[in-house]
């Protein structure tokens, strides 16, 4: 019997360690299969625990406070009724039970997190593992992330967080933010290690960050330094003992950063250096300037997306659009080409215009619950006994600053759909968590809530998780072009209630194939769940212009336009398709302005390679589009044919470019 007490206690813990290598490793995390793992092994720690609550016979336990506990369910309430009725239901099931996962495994860890504060120093306690574990998951990652950065042809160090089956699946800000969550740990697993070794290991990390070039990284990391630097500072002169800290410690401290400092700047250069034998070397100070390939976009974008968000999300304040529908919704505020993308590059707007304020308040109230009274702590005079100031040193400040640097990186650019670095995120949080002594009852309750929770999460994630994995075989049927075998696999996964692209895919395959009305009816399926895809209304006027229904048809592409004009040339040329073949000539007068604005932005776009735009198929449309421009607006012919042969000029000079760059050597 007491072998199953110890397996029970181990095998949660063993299982997190071995997934936390996996999901960082692999892709960092942001696959699919990634975010099924996690909810499967979120399900298994919360069986354990309840399992190991409904066996104990003390009058009293210990948990996390009552109160933390009813805001995260709260959370979790607000975003499953935020996906029940989302505008946009094909997705962001996904990001839910990321979301939940990630609290279940919050709920277990804050009561074996608090084991941590080990008067001796002691490395066998939960988070001391968890320490360790993360520090030389990293070691590995930085390595890796060197052969990818000097061997291919990215420009920016991405660590491990990269997928390479696409050219462009590449991480550099996701990557930094987890060196932000993971430094401030690796300097505590250092702490006994001779000064040489901490310098080479601190100034790899370093390295790594810096070669991410992520601007907003760097800067808090300065930040995450300094507050550093300020709170030892505050408690040694409190304690009176500054001076004589820097007359016992002062050399040691300075070689350690002077040594970390040369030891990161050899390494960027050299690496740097070893790199450009095989493709170009990103410029520090264009990048520092803001004269690199995307210039200031970079900011701008984002102010623009804080902007778009806000109005949209004051449009349905209480539930929102629904999880991940930000990239669907916020094309129709869009003003500049491609200047779109999954999130809003800042956590509470995107839960706000997502999940609607009181979801993303309840997001803040929990930060807020955890973090003010860690804060005030470090702030206050001290009144600590020797040990658990060490403790204080060794592990809460090292936390703090981590989620600190994570949560300030997520106000400008959102990575937690990462779980290689959500997850890390969420367990450094048990460890600042305080947990309280609470009734048998209470506390057999509150584990008998979220055995129920769990169970819901394991029952819906099989479910889409099979269906899911029937969908699958059909996209790697339809890849391999056996669509008859493709939409048997996808009629098998009708079931799925999640269903993101599987009906527009169908759709396709029936258009191709000249099937009129079962095209109809995938379409159909699809608009079910989501109408604000610009996608869904470009492929309707396809079907409709074939079946005859011009008027239709002509309606379907205008609506496109609303929903994403800047996004989907597709949707232009469709309209004005429409137009040449019904010679309307009110339509063609009253919108001139706007088709020569779409064609003229586009074609900037093109001159530019805003967001590589001349290496897509958007060349070859804009050539068709400017040939029906020309028929239905023959004064502006000249204009026309003079500016698409030069952006046409210019296209094929960037994919000569693009494809005399040197290849890859790893894939």
């Amino acid at each position: 019997m007491s072998f199953l007490r110890n397996a029970a206690r181990g095998l949660p813990e063993g299982a997190i360690f071995a997934f936390l290598g996996f999901s960082i490793l692999w892709k960092g995390g942001k696959s699919l299969e990634a975010t099924w793992l996690l909810t499967g092994l979120a399900v298994l720690v919360t069986v354990v625990a309840f399992w190991s609550c409904i066996r104990r016979q003390q009058p009293e336990a210990r948990g996390a406070p009552p109160t933390l506990w009813a805001l995260l369910m709260l959370f979790i309430a607000g975003s499953v009724l935020s996906l029940a009725i989302s505008m946009t239901r094909n997705y962001g099931l996904d990001e839910i039970l990321r979301d939940t996962g990630c609290v279940l495994f919050f709920l277990w860890a804050v009561g074996r997190a608090q084991q941590c504060c080990s008067p001796t120093g002691s490395d066998s306690t939960f988070l001391a593992r968890l320490v360790t574990v993360l520090s030389v998951i990293t070691i590995v990652a930085c390595a890796v992330g060197v052969a990818v950065y000097v061997l291919q042809p990215v420009n920016r160090f991405v660590g491990t967080f990269f997928d390479f089956r696409f050219t462009t699946d590449y991480w550099p800000n996701a990557w930094a933010e987890y060196l932000l969550l993971t430094w401030p740990l690796a300097v505590v697993w250092l702490r006994r290690v001779r000064t040489p070794l901490r310098c080479l290991v601190l100034g790899s990390i370093i390295a790594s960050l810096l070669l991410s070039y992520s601007r907003g990284a760097f800067l808090v990391f300065v930040l995450q330094g300094g507050l550093w630097c300020g709170f030892l500072l505050l408690q040694r002169y409190r304690t009176n003992s500054i001076v004589a800290d820097l007359r016992v410690h002062g050399r040691r401290w300075g070689l350690l950063l002077l040594g970390t400092a040369c030891v990161a700047l050899v390494l960027f250069n050299g690496i740097n250096a070893l790199r450009a034998q095989y493709h170009e070397v990103e410029s520090v100070s264009r990048k520092a300037t803001f004269t690199a390939s995307e210039g200031a976009s970079s900011i701008s974008e984002r102010r623009d997306f804080w902007t778009q968000s806000l109005r949209l999300s004051l449009q349905r304040p209480f539930v929102g659009y629904g999880p991940y529908s930000f990239r669907f919704v916020q094309p129709r505020l869009q003003t500049e080409i491609f200047a779109t993308s999954d999130h809003p590059h800042n956590v509470l707007l995107k839960l706000a215009l997502e999940r609607g304020w009181p979801t993303a308040l309840l997001y803040l109230a929990i930060l807020l619950f955890i973090l003010v009274p860690v804060l005030l702590r470090l702030l206050r005079p001290s009144v600590d006994t020797a040990a658990d100031a060490d403790s204080l040193h060794a592990y809460r400040l090292p936390f703090f600053l981590a989620v600190i640097g994570v949560l300030a990186h997520n106000m400008i650019d959102y990575n937690l759909q990462f779980v290689g670095i959500a997850l890390p995120f969420w367990l450094l949080l048990a460890g600042l968590t305080p947990i309280r002594t609470l009734p048998r009852k209470m506390h057999t309750a509150i584990h008998t809530c979220t055995f129920f929770v769990a169970v819901c999460l394991l029952i819906i994630s099989l479910w889409e998780g099979y269906m899911l994995s029937l969908s699958f075989l059909g996209r790697h049927a339809e890849a391999a072009g056996d669509y008859s075998a493709a939409l048997v696999w996808y009629d098998k996964a009708s079931g799925e209630l999640y269903s993101r692209d599987m009906h527009m895919s169908r759709a396709g395959i029936y258009l191709a194939q000249d099937d009129l009305p079962h095209a109809s009816t995938a379409l159909d399926d699809y608009a079910r769940s989501n109408r604000e895809d610009a996608r869904l209304w470009i492929m309707r006027g396809n079907m409709n212009f074939a079946s005859g229904d011009r008027e239709v048809a002509f309606q379907d592409y205008s609506l496109a336009m609303t929903l994403g004009k800047y996004n989907y040339l597709d949707a232009l040329d469709g309209a004005l398709t429409v137009l040449a073949a019904e010679s309307r000539r009110d339509e063609v007068r009253t919108n001139k302005d706007t088709y020569m604005e779409i064609f003229q932005k586009f074609g900037d776009a093109i001159l530019h390679n805003t967001h590589f735009i001349a290496l897509s198929d958007n060349v070859e449309t804009y050539s068709h589009t400017s040939f029906l421009l020309e028929q239905l607006y023959p004064g502006e012919r000249t204009f026309l044919r003079g500016f698409t042969q030069e952006v046409l000029q210019h296209a094929a000079e960037e994919r000569t470019r693009s494809a005399s760059r040197a290849p890859g050597f790893l894939w």
